[in-house]
């Protein structure tokens, strides 16, 4: 059995920003337009959209070496991909920031874990000499499937939670013997439907066995927050870190404090630019 791909783009119809400018820019994402001055007339009406690209093209992020004071400037920096991923993170935080009633997620805490996973993930991939702009887009959006089943599938998310607590067991394995699906194929599915570039959809969603370099190092990276931040709902085992080895990876166990702490570094500049105006 796997996710219905029809009723899933039902459900993401309901995600649309009630912002007409970052509707603008979705669209014309959706319509295939490329050319990054057109982009920017849009983006620049938005004025929260505007400073976190600015944010975003003068970070140690991307390390241009004088600073972006032009949106259209940013907007060559960054790119068309990353321009579509940081207005789809501002749909989905705009959309997903209060949890149902009788929700055991905390959503605050699953976007940072995000953004942590992500810095951990872009620092590796640097290190490793690897697109980090994938590296990091994998990491923030690893978990998004646990909020959509939460949103989406509601009883049968809460049912899987409950019996991964009370038989240890891993949530993905079970949410695979109950529903016959996980919320890593959903992530996919809906990265797929936003026309992610493929590298990103496989990272997420492909299972341990079959995961590449990159896939590896994303699902290491989130064993690593879970570390440094604690797991996402108390109780109950989310990541796959029976199945996450270092040397795989190439990340040698003497470099790892090293670049956790490059990736923190990177975590505190970003994480108030992303999240602090998501309510």
């Amino acid at each position: 059995m796997s996710w219905d791909i029809k009723e899933v783009k039902t459900r993401l119809s309901e995600l649309s920003s009630p912002n007409p400018e970052i509707e603008a820019v979705i669209q014309m994402m959706e319509d295939g337009v490329s050319d990054l001055k057109l982009i920017a007339q849009k983006v620049k009406l938005d004025p929260i959209l505007s400073a976190r690209l600015l944010h975003l093209a003068n970070s140690s992020f991307y390390g241009f070496p004088r600073e972006v004071k032009d949106v259209e400037m940013a907007c060559v920096i960054l790119g068309a991909n990353t321009i579509r991923n940081l207005v789809y993170t501002l749909v989905v935080l705009a959309r997903f920031n209060n949890p149902k009633q009788d929700s055991r997620l905390d959503y605050d805490k699953i976007w940072l874990h995000g953004l942590m996973t992500a810095s951990i993930a872009q620092v590796i991939y640097k290190h490793l000499k690897l697109d980090f702009q994938v590296g990091f887009t994998s990491g923030l959006f690893y978990n998004l499937g646990m909020v959509l089943m939460d949103y989406l599938y509601t009883d049968q998310l809460q049912h899987c939670m409950k019996v991964a607590e009370a038989e240890q067991r891993n949530l993905l394995e079970v949410e695979r013997a109950a529903m016959g699906k996980d919320h890593q194929e959903l992530t996919g599915i809906v990265l797929d439907i936003w026309s992610f570039p493929k590298a990103i959809v496989d990272n997420i969603s492909s299972p341990m066995a079959e995961a590449g370099l990159e896939g590896m190092i994303v699902t290491l990276a989130d064993v690593l927050t879970s570390g440094t931040m604690g797991p996402l709902v108390s109780g109950v085992r989310l990541n796959r870190v029976e199945e996450c080895e270092l040397e795989p990876c190439g990340v040698d166990l003497a470099e790892l404090p090293n670049l956790i702490m490059a990736a923190q570094r990177l975590y505190m500049e970003l994480a108030g630019e992303f999240f602090s105006s998501n309510k």
